[in-house]
């Protein structure tokens, strides 16, 4: 029970994440973060819903995106993705159905002034509208980043209210939220 909002603006991607684990019947606000800068490429975010381990697994995981990488879409999916695969599949966090089809936990990456979607099955989507979000908060996320888009609020304060927002409405969402962009180290944090 997540929410990861992500918007692409100035030439720069905002990342924005809640902080509750949950389950179906208990929550507990975390200390680590559902976003993380990429090891050796402080251009890139990663956001992750599901599983913390996998989301540990890649935050410490060395050459995701190598530094000078185009990391376009043919990137992500040719490059990207088989290093993520490889990486989940040496730490036993592959889900696999009857039919062998491979399953992971959404993530959105933020490279740039990128921001892609990568699926439950691996597809790669980039959003035409700019934004884009992942987690059991997604459309109320959506939604808000839907009816701010045309007032003039800043980066951040968009990611803050669209997080409150789902909060609001979403099972297994609270703050602390934190916001993070792809070109400063800066992180902002609001409590509730």
């Amino acid at each position: 029970m997540t929410c990861i909002v992500g918007l692409v603006s100035k030439k720069r991607v905002y990342l924005g994440c809640d902080s509750c684990g949950s389950d179906e019947s208990s929550k507990i606000q975390r200390s680590d973060s559902k976003i993380f800068r990429v090891l050796g490429n402080s251009k890139a975010l990663i956001g992750f819903a599901g599983s913390f381990r996998m989301g540990q697994v890649l935050q410490y995981s060395e050459k995701l995106i190598e530094s000078k990488a185009l990391c376009n879409h043919k990137y992500i999916v040719t490059k990207f993705i088989p290093r993520i695969l490889d990486i989940f599949d040496k730490n036993g966090l592959i889900k696999r159905d009857e039919s062998e089809q491979i399953s992971i936990e959404p993530l959105l990456l933020a490279y740039k002034s990128k921001l892609f979607q990568i699926d439950t099955d691996c597809q790669v989507a980039e959003s035409l509208c700019g934004y884009d979000a992942i987690g059991s908060g997604a459309d109320y996320a959506l939604g808000s980043m839907a009816t701010t888009d045309e007032f003039d609020i800043e980066p951040i304060q968009r990611i803050y209210l669209a997080l409150k927002a789902s909060a609001k409405f979403g099972v297994g969402i609270s703050g602390p939220f934190h916001v993070y962009d792809t070109s400063t180290e800066k992180e902002t944090v609001f409590e509730s």
